[in-house]
């Protein structure tokens, strides 16, 4: 029997172009690296790619300080509050 890696859960719902995510575990982020090449954000969404026929998670394409980035969603979170409003 294969076992399947364990991933955070997903997020509450996809966020929408122009929502703002952070990092949702910044230590985690950091110690991968992403927080020193992307930054810490918060990022604005640019869009969301269905992953599910891959069977995995929406990947949420970033703005970060390099450029457009796809990011798994479960490393993310909303910025602001659980909508990503304040």
């Amino acid at each position: 029997m294969m076992e399947t890696a364990s991933f955070p859960p997903p997020m509450p719902r996809l966020p929408r172009p122009g929502q703002k995510v952070r990092w949702r575990d910044p230590e985690h982020a950091h110690a991968i690296g992403w927080l020193y090449a992307y930054g810490p954000g918060p990022f604005t969404v640019v869009r969301v790619v269905d992953k599910s026929d891959q069977d995995l998670p929406a990947g949420v394409v970033l703005l970060t300080k390099l450029g457009e980035l796809e990011i798994n969603e479960v490393w993310l979170s909303f910025a602001e509050g659980p909508e990503g409003r304040s």
